[in-house]
């Protein structure tokens, strides 16, 4: 995809479709599940900064 100069939406739904979770979606999950807090989600994604 890259190499054929596809774009960005492109690639990122290509991805999504193959299975791929992005950063902030994994946090959420990870806060819902208790491993981690919305708060240091944000802090990694830098929401709050």
């Amino acid at each position: 995809m890259i190499e054929r100069g596809a774009a960005e939406l492109e690639m990122e739904s290509a991805a999504k479709a193959a299975g791929m979770v992005n950063l902030m979606e994994d946090g959420l999950e990870k806060a819902r599940r208790g491993l981690t807090s919305i708060e240091e989600v944000l802090k990694t994604l830098c929401l709050r900064c």
